[in-house]
């Protein structure tokens, strides 16, 4: 997936908003529940929860974070998943 950023009016960099269908397909693609990814990426379970349904969408900071995170090695985060205390 191709990283697009946009500049914002402060001059800041932001990935594109993400859809509730890549938060859920991202979170598949590590193989983790809901409870899971939330704990590991330290959001709120409720705001995924929203995130997912589309009630809600990532804040431009948070959708920067995961759009990177994407591009990390699947095997490399799974790993890094599983060795943290």
């Amino acid at each position: 997936m191709a990283l697009s950023l946009r500049t914002t009016s402060a001059g800041c960099l932001v990935a594109p908003r993400l859809t509730s269908k890549q938060v859920r397909a991202f979170r598949g693609e590590l193989g983790l529940t809901q409870q899971q990814f939330a704990e590991e990426f330290d959001i709120p379970l409720g705001t995924l929860r929203r995130w997912e349904q589309g009630q809600s969408n990532p804040s431009p900071a948070r959708a920067t974070l995961l759009r990177l995170l994407q591009r990390v090695p699947k095997r490399l985060l799974a790993k890094a998943i599983e060795t943290q205390p």
